[in-house]
C-alpha cells in the first residue's frame, strides 16, 4: 500500500505544475506575440554591500542561459526550442534570448510559472504574491490540497546557505517560514499526528533539503 501510495504522490505532485503542459501543449506562435508585447532587456550592474559595481553575471540564477519555457497566465505553455532563459535577481525579470535579436525582459505579474531546464533537470520556478509580492520562487514540493514547498531565490549578496529561506505551505494554506534545520522543520510540522514517527525514525538524518522534502513526502502520502 505505501509503494502505491508514493507511486500516486510522483504523478499527482510531481506533475503539479507540469501536468499543465500536458493539458494545453506548447504555443510557440503566441510566444513569439508574447514576447515582442514585452520591453527590450538592459542589463544593470548591482553594487555589493560596499556600494562597489560588481559583474553583471552575479546577479542572475544562473551562469549561463538555459532552456526552458513559460506558463502563461491563461495555463498556455509558451515554448520555442531556439530560446534560451535566465532570471535577473536584481531586477526581478526573466530575460529571454533570441539569436541574433536584443534580449527581452518578462515581469513577473505576466506568467505564471517558469521552467529552468538544467543539466539538474527541470527547475520550476513561480511568483507566489502571498509570500512575498515581486519574487520568484523555486516550487520544491507542489501538490493541491497537501503540504507544498517553496524556496526564496538567494539575493545576490546572499551566500550564506545558513541564510536560505524556505516555506512550508501547509494543507490548510498557513505558511511557515524557515531557514534549513531541523529543530524549526519538526517544529512547524510536529502538529501533525503522524509526524512523530518520522522524527523518530530519522533521528540521524541532517537537517538538509532532503529531510524537508522526505518529511512533506510522508506527510502527503503515507
Amino acid at each position: 500500500m505505501k509503494i502505491l501510495k508514493l507511486i500516486f504522490f510522483i504523478i499527482v505532485c510531481f506533475n503539479s505544475v507540469s501536468a499543465q503542459e500536458n493539458r494545453t501543449g506548447s504555443d510557440e506562435g503566441s510566444l513569439n506575440s508574447f514576447i515582442k508585447s514585452n520591453e527590450e532587456y538592459k542589463s544593470t550592474k548591482s553594487k555589493d554591500r560596499n556600494n562597489n559595481v560588481g559583474a553583471a553575471e552575479n546577479d542572475f540564477l544562473f551562469a549561463q542561459p538555459t532552456k526552458g519555457k513559460l506558463i502563461g497566465m491563461n495555463d498556455n505553455i509558451l515554448e520555442d526550442p531556439s530560446l534560451l532563459y535566465n532570471y535577473d535577481k536584481l531586477n526581478k525579470q526573466v530575460v529571454v534570448y533570441a539569436d541574433k535579436k536584443p534580449p527581452v525582459k518578462i515581469g513577473l505579474s505576466d506568467f505564471k510559472t517558469v521552467d529552468f531546464i538544467t543539466s539538474e533537470g527541470d527547475l520550476w520556478f513561480e511568483p507566489y504574491p502571498a509570500i512575498a509580492k515581486g519574487e520568484l520562487f523555486q516550487a520544491l514540493i507542489k501538490c493541491f490540497g497537501k503540504y507544498n514547498l517553496y524556496k526564496k531565490i538567494e539575493d545576490k549578496n546572499e551566500r550564506d546557505n545558513n541564510n536560505q529561506l524556505y516555506y512550508i505551505i501547509s494543507p490548510d494554506n498557513q505558511i511557515h517560514p524557515f531557514k534549513l534545520s531541523k529543530r524549526a522543520v519538526n517544529d512547524i510540522l510536529s502538529s501533525n499526528q503522524r509526524a512523530g514517527y518520522f522524527i523518530n525514525s530519522h533521528k540521524k538524518d541532517k537537517g538538509d533539503e532532503t529531510y524537508v522534502k522526505d518529511f512533506l513526502t510522508y506527510l502527503n502520502y503515507f
